[in-house]
């Protein structure tokens, strides 16, 4: 069973009419896959880790509007993924956090997400 108290959505970034990026300090990734997406949180797969605790801002964009939202890495693990080739890949998958005192924002982020998805799981 899951503990988790807001609806999470799993998230294609191919099927999404946008784009989306990570901020860490002043470095920006590009997630290699958003796993799910919440009003509480984000999970994620970046080509390299980031360490719990990291402040992060997360950007989605579409056309001429775009929503930020803040929050922290709060886990972070190794995972080898087939792709068929002799060697497999290896991303990192993160736990992100939202903070809880922008809960509008971080609405709005999550809806963002809904709405702009070619197609909906």
């Amino acid at each position: 069973m899951d503990a988790r108290s807001q609806e999470r959505h799993m998230i294609r970034l191919d099927e999404v009419n946008g784009t989306f990026s990570l901020n860490a300090g002043e470095k920006q990734f590009q997630p290699t896959l958003v796993n799910d997406v919440s009003a509480a949180g984000v999970g994620l797969m970046l080509s390299q880790p980031l360490a719990v605790g990291t402040p992060v801002k997360l950007t989605f964009s579409a056309g001429d509007w775009a929503v930020s939202v803040h929050g922290n890495v709060i886990w972070c693990r190794r995972q080898t993924l087939p792709v068929g080739r002799p060697k497999p890949k290896e991303d990192f998958r993160l736990g992100i956090q939202l903070q809880h005192d922008n809960y509008e924002r971080n609405l709005t982020f999550f809806h963002a997400f809904r709405t702009t998805l070619k197609t909906f799981h």
